[in-house]
């Protein structure tokens, strides 16, 4: 038995509700669909591959870019550690974001049979 009991909810994640998580497949629609795409990562990260269309967001930086990310959007997160992008979204939620986390990140994404690509917009081998 859990220790919240049998038939109690989960207790939250890290005192937020558990986030959102989409498959590459769900992403992918709702990319196409007009969902803004962040991509949680450094500069590096960027250079050596990034999922096409990807807005780049570092991970420190996220309090201070937020304003500038349209709330009637919705958006999916895709970052390389799975905690970070969940708080992160929990954090968008809170403050209004219609936020989910891609489940897997660029590895879920690159699994799926879809293309990474690289800072000049070639494709990632």
């Amino acid at each position: 038995m859990p220790f919240w009991g049998e038939t109690d909810p989960p207790p939250p994640f890290w005192g937020h509700e558990p986030v959102p998580k989409i498959d590459a497949d769900t992403a992918a629609m709702a990319i196409e669909k007009g969902a803004l795409l962040v991509d949680l990562g450094t500069p590096d990260d960027w250079l050596v591959g990034h999922m096409p269309g990807a807005l780049l967001v570092e991970p420190e930086l996220v309090d201070m870019e937020l304003p500038e990310i349209d709330k009637e959007r919705p958006i999916v997160v895709v970052g390389r550690d799975l905690g970070l992008a969940e708080e992160v979204v929990a954090s968008m939620r809170e403050k209004g974001y219609d936020a989910a986390v891609l489940d897997g990140g660029v590895v879920a994404w690159r699994a799926s049979g879809r293309d990474l690509v690289r800072a000049d917009g070639k494709p990632v081998r």
